[in-house]
């Protein structure tokens, strides 16, 4: 078995773990949880931890892009000394 197919399996089996806990047992702070269950700020409280959450996936994501893109276009500078000048527009 190859270290990709490896690695989609134990991020599948963390996933279904993650999704498994109930979400009572995952709130941030029980007190937080009293003193805002009556108001409407709990619902902005709430997507503030999500967006806090999703912050280091989307950079992770993004330097993970911009990555692969550099490494492609690398390697086929590389093997293809034409498509340098194909790499980028040109602006007139």
């Amino acid at each position: 078995m190859n270290r990709r197919a490896t690695l989609v399996k134990i991020l599948i089996v963390a996933m279904l773990l993650v999704l498994a806990v109930p979400a009572e047992s995952i709130q941030a702070c029980p007190n937080c949880r009293e003193a805002l269950a009556g108001s409407g700020r709990a619902i902005g409280y709430a997507a503030s931890i999500l967006l806090l959450m999703s912050a280091p996936f989307v950079m992770a994501g993004f330097w993970t892009t911009a990555i692969v893109r550099l490494r492609r276009n690398a390697l086929r500078m590389a093997t293809d000394p034409e498509s340098r000048n194909k790499s980028f527009a040109r602006v007139p």
